[in-house]
């Protein structure tokens, strides 16, 4: 079998600087591309050389794992040894999630690969490692803020019911302590592109009264805001409620969504158990 050095350089390189990447996600101050560099380029030597030593397999499992500490402990400072351990593990983890991955490719394609020893059977384009490697690290790379964003978002998301005009809404609501829209001396909460389309389809909006037009500025300037009166609003916190009567709602004239955990801005003024 024919094994093109320059082939394993790059391949290895690349790989060990995206699992590098990732394993750091969220250390961004503490690690620079000079630092993945020169830790990718150790594990790159580290995989080209140990082929030829011809170890057993426990001894070659062994030192891959003390390479792989290696390059971790190097890549980034820590705050403790706790931390390092983590991101030790991390890395790990995503070895695990690639070399997965490619073995599933692998086998219902028909390539042999030993993810052991990170050796194909056959001609496998540099190419197409690189590719399949950009695409794995893509795919983990978002899943790793979509959950980092959900856990930070989900201390302020609370379960909420809107009452007018005999309906009852379900929705969601986002506690922002950046919301400071105002309706004369009240707060102002605000709907998404989807709850607004809800709440006119159901005929909520209809019961509620549009009270006036506001002015509010966005990212690209100024803009209107109907600001509609609701029976009342229920903020849910665990065994705790927040009941706003005669609570605002403000429908921008061009709304858009906020995304799939939450559909209402609230006020932090709602947070706490009150009724008002």
């Amino acid at each position: 079998m024919k094994v093109y050095v320059e082939y394993a350089v790059i391949d290895n390189f690349v790989m060990d600087y995206l699992l590098l990447r990732l394993a750091v996600l969220g250390k961004s101050k503490n690690s620079s591309i000079k630092k993945r560099v020169l830790s990718a380029l150790v594990g790159t030597v580290f995989a080209v050389y140990l082929p030829l030593f011809d170890l057993a397999l426990v001894p070659s499992i062994a030192l891959k794992i003390l390479a792989a500490a290696v390059m971790v402990y190097f890549v980034c400072e820590y705050s403790s040894y706790k931390e390092y351990f983590i991101r030790l593990l991390l890395f790990f983890l995503y070895t695990a999630v690639f070399g997965g991955i490619i073995y599933g490719f692998c086998s219902v394609s028909g390539i042999y690969y030993d993810p052991l020893g990170n050796v194909f059977g056959g001609n496998v384009p540099l190419s197409v490692l690189l590719i399949a490697g950009a695409v794995i690290f893509l795919l983990c790379y978002k899943g790793y803020f979509a959950i980092f964003r959900r856990r930070q978002v989900l201390p302020f998301i609370r379960q909420c019911v809107l009452f007018s005009d005999g309906q009852k809404i379900d929705t969601v609501g986002f506690i922002d302590s950046g919301n400071s829209i105002m309706s004369g001396d009240e707060c102002v909460c605000v709907a998404s592109k989807s709850l607004a389309e809800k709440l006119f389809i159901c005929g909520a909006a209809g019961g509620a009264k549009c009270m006036r037009k506001i002015p509010f500025k966005t990212a690209g300037g100024f803009a209107e805001m109907e600001i509609y009166s609701f029976d009342k609003l229920v903020v849910i916190n665990g065994e705790n409620k927040n009941i706003i009567y005669k609570v605002k709602i403000g429908i921008p004239e061009n709304p858009i969504d906020f995304g799939a955990d939450y559909s209402l801005i609230l006020p932090a003024e709602f947070a706490g158990e009150q009724s008002r």
